[in-house]
Parts: C-alpha cells; sequence; structure tokens
C-alpha cells in the first residue's frame, strides 16, 4: 500500500492510471523523473497485484510480507515517509513542519560515533521526536511498559516518530553514521528516564 502526504508530488498527470496496472511493492513515485510537478493529491493507492519475486501469492492480496509496518507499540512509534525529488544533480527529500504531528523547536545531530555504539537508553516525558538517519544506518529498539520492537533506519526520507514516554536505544551500525533529530521542546535533563513511561 502506498499512502501519499496531502502535498505529495506527482510529475505525471497520468500517472494513476499507470498505478493501477503496474506491479510494485514499496512504489516512490517521486524517483520518476520528468518536469515540474503537475498537480498535487492527497490519496491512499493499493496496488492491484505485487511482484512474485516478493509475494507468490497469486490473488494479489497483500500479505504480511507485502506491506512494511509503519507503526509500532499502539501507534506511539511511527515511520513518516518524506516525499524524494530526483533529478541529474542528486536527490531531495523534505518533511515538511506542516505536515508533522508535532511543532519542531528543537533540531541536533550525533555523528563521528564509533561502529557498535548504542545511544540513548531513555525515554522523554514531555516530548515527541522524529529520527532520521541522514547518512547510515540506525537500529532504533524501542519499548514501552509491556511490548518492545526493534526499526532499522537507512534512509533520509523516513522518520521515526517516538511518542512521549517511549523508551529508545539507538544502536549505529557503521562508521561515518548520522542521526538527525526533530524534538518538540528544548533540553530538560529531569524529564528524561531510564523506564518507559508510555502504556
Amino acid at each position: 500500500m502506498l499512502r501519499l502526504r496531502k502535498r505529495a508530488s506527482i510529475y505525471d498527470p497520468n500517472l494513476l492510471d499507470r498505478w493501477r496496472t503496474t506491479e510494485y511493492r514499496d512504489y516512490d513515485v517521486t524517483t520518476l523523473r520528468g518536469a515540474a510537478p503537475t498537480h498535487e493529491i492527497g490519496i491512499t493507492i493499493r496496488p492491484t497485484s505485487f511482484p512474485s519475486t516478493t509475494s507468490p501469492n497469486p490473488s494479489g492480496v497483500p500479505t504480511s510480507q507485502d506491506i512494511r509496518e509503519d507503526s509500532w507499540l499502539g501507534g506511539d512509534v511511527r515511520l513518516l515517509r518524506a516525499p524524494r525529488f530526483d533529478d541529474a544533480r542528486g536527490a531531495l527529500a523534505a518533511f515538511e513542519f506542516d505536515d508533522l504531528p508535532f511543532q519542531p523547536r528543537r533540531v541536533f545531530t550525533v555523528q563521528d560515533v564509533p561502529a557498535g555504539t548504542v545511544r540513548g537508553q531513555h525515554a522523554v516525558l514531555n516530548q515527541s521526536q522524529l529520527l532520521i538517519a541522514a547518512v547510515g544506518r540506525i537500529d532504533v529498539e524501542v519499548r514501552n511498559r509491556t511490548e518492545r520492537d526493534v526499526i532499522t533506519l537507512d534512509s533520509p526520507q523516513e522518520g521515526l516518530l517516538i511518542e512521549p514516554g517511549i523508551w529508545s536505544a539507538l544502536t549505529f551500525v557503521g562508521d561515518g553514521t548520522v542521526l538527525v533529530s526533530l524534538a518538540s521542546g528544548a533540553f530538560e535533563h529531569a524529564r528524561y528516564t531510564t523506564e518507559p513511561a508510555g502504556r
């Protein structure tokens, strides 16, 4: 299933018809090269079928192997995907602040971290965060009081939204990895806890 944000840019006015007949697993419309966007839409599209290499399911009905899960811990952890724009000069991915579920008040980066280092290992009681692996790969362990999951971030197009009270630990998998984090408030050490508080 492909979810388009309300301001997702579409290069081809006939693209909807092509989506209905094209096989794909996680189709990124912004990798299409062409002229400036022609219009904007805000819809959810379900592909009519999936490639046999990823889903040997003759019915064409999506299964858990076809659709990447994008929320965890009862929705307190969610994966947000930014539109990506490609041309001969490179690629640009943009998270619009107005589209985020919180208003960022602080942005910080973490870099020059030795491979295998684990950072974080805390919950922030009063702030939401959006974690982006700008370079490299970060494995993010998240916990509330009853559940645990691990999500891999390896694309600057993807941001992991973590709501207040969710404990997280970040493993920087390789050298040169860079984390960009957006937070809904100023740093307050007293509002950090080493135990999960959510749910």
